[in-house]
């Protein structure tokens, strides 16, 4: 059970499904491009694996949203189901169709615009770690080392994410 745990938990988040690529696709050219033995059925897991290839393309660009949220956002769905199609059509070396190939490099720079900072993804919020925070300090003449000391009330929370290191040497020592 452990490695079944390990395994989903490394699992990346699917933006689409296999019922959107054939419709985008169709039934026929899934069998096209999945079909490896020719037996009229395409391959066990290799839409699958397009599909998951598509999803982890799009985890790398969108760092600065959260999984959970793309999960369930119009263009993610699009761009997911655009990434795979163009998997599909190239897997075995093959050239995809001019269209598929058009439509896939405007994606593309759109998505390293996304990674830059440059463009957002449409309808889809930060997920607030990536935004800066306030920290107000004052100078706590008390303490013999680390008097910069931060002002709580009037200092932005720590966002998911980020780790605060607890000064413990100054909370418990007998300087006061």
């Amino acid at each position: 059970w452990h490695l079944v745990i390990a395994i989903l938990h490394f699992m990346a988040t699917a933006y689409c499904t296999e019922t959107e690529i054939a419709k985008r696709l169709s039934a026929l050219g899934i069998l096209h491009f999945a079909d490896d033995n020719f037996d009229g059925a395409a391959e066990s897991g290799v839409v699958a694996e397009a599909i998951d290839w598509a999803s982890t393309e799009i985890d790398y660009y969108c760092t600065a949203y959260k999984p959970s949220d793309m999960a369930t956002n119009d263009w993610i769905n699009q761009a997911a189901i655009m990434h795979a199609i163009y998997w599909l059509c190239t897997r075995r070396n093959q050239d995809p169709p001019k269209g598929v190939e058009r439509f896939y490099e405007g994606l593309v720079k759109k998505l390293e615009q996304i990674h830059e900072g440059k463009y957002q993804v449409p309808g889809l919020a930060y997920d607030g770690t990536h935004l800066p925070g306030v920290t107000n300090v004052r100078a706590d003449l008390r303490y013999r080392q680390k008097k910069a000391r931060v002002q709580k009330g009037i200092s932005t929370e720590v966002g998911d994410g980020h780790t605060v290191h607890e000064d413990w040497e100054s909370r418990f020592d007998n300087e006061r």
